[in-house]
């Protein structure tokens, strides 16, 4: 009785395992359907207008991630000049409310063993860029008379761009004096400041505008002006690709579908420029441009193929 009880248990643990096999063979069928259909229905949904992609809802990415920060969440210092005895980096800000105004923060850093006198800031104003003054004949901010070795001092400099859709640069010039116990010498560092239409970009919606403004963009006539151009990327990756063209130039990925993606950014005077950034061939990508503004899709277009340029790749 024993063994015929057991036999019996047998068989219906037999008979569970292949109906669960079967419900599991079901399930798999059904899930794969289901996948099948959506990734339809992605493609679908991922619609070209002329020039541009034009986003689905669900894939909207919000500027304000890891990948894509704007000028306003990432300062960025660079070098603008040094020698022996001085180290000057820079950082540009846009002034809020400002639409064409550019505060130039400047670190002044004594590398050096010696005490440094008379710092005096030069900078070369032209038809297009002037120097925002807070008194007659004076430049906004002050130096310390002395700047003792190790202090690094901070110098504001605003400037007053009159047409932010050009790259542009401004020349100038640091001159200061050394002083030891023993002797004394006259220093002059000059520089070159460049400033790229992407500095008066900013990565992100207008506070209001929803996740359709994109979509609304692309199917208006507003964005009247177009430009193209193929870059040779060498041996970035498209997420690489994106990152740095969002970082630089201050735009933000909208959508990203395989090796293509819709980029959006506006300027601070609400000219709106619309990328679609696409992988083409190996090591090569095609960004072709909308806006509102030809000149400065132009020198957008310049900047970005600057990114990758052999001399940009050795000097980051």
């Amino acid at each position: 009785k024993h063994k015929k009880s057991k036999d019996s248990s047998g068989h219906k643990s037999k008979r569970h395992k292949k109906e669960r096999k079967r419900k599991d063979s079901q399930r798999a069928r059904t899930e794969s359907q289901h996948d099948q259909t959506d990734q339809t229905k992605d493609k679908a949904e991922y619609e070209e207008a002329p020039g541009i992609v034009t986003p689905s809802k669900e894939r909207f990415i919000s500027p304000i991630t890891p990948m894509t920060p704007s000028i306003s969440l990432v300062p960025v210092c660079k070098t603008l000049a040094k020698d022996n005895n001085i180290i000057i980096t820079y950082e540009p800000r846009i002034l809020p409310d400002s639409k064409n105004q550019l505060l130039i923060v400047l670190i002044i850093s004594n590398v050096s063993s010696c005490a440094l006198k008379d710092v005096e800031i030069s900078i070369i104003e032209t038809v297009n860029l002037k120097i925002v003054k807070e008194k007659e004949d004076e430049i906004n901010g002050k130096l310390p008379p002395v700047i003792l070795p190790g202090a690094s001092p901070e110098y504001h400099v605003t400037l007053s761009v009159d047409n932010i859709a050009l790259n542009q640069t401004v020349r100038g010039s640091f001159t200061y004096i050394v002083k030891d116990t023993s002797s004394t010498s006259h220093e002059k560092l000059d520089f070159k400041l460049n400033i790229p239409a992407s500095t008066f970009m900013i990565g992100e919606l207008h506070p209001g505008d929803t996740r359709d403004t994109f979509t609304e963009l692309l199917t208006s006539n507003d964005l009247s002006a177009r430009d193209s151009v193929m870059i040779d990327v060498q041996q970035y990756d498209f997420r690489h690709i994106l990152a740095k063209i969002c970082f630089h130039c201050h735009f933000f990925v909208v959508e990203q579908y395989g090796i293509s993606a819709s980029l959006y950014s506006h300027s601070t005077q609400d000219d709106h420029v619309c990328l679609l950034v696409k992988l083409v061939k190996p090591h090569h990508i095609a960004v072709e441009a909308k806006g509102s503004n030809s000149t400065l899709i132009t020198c957008l277009l310049e900047e970005i193929k600057g990114l990758f340029s052999e001399t940009e790749g050795e000097t980051q």
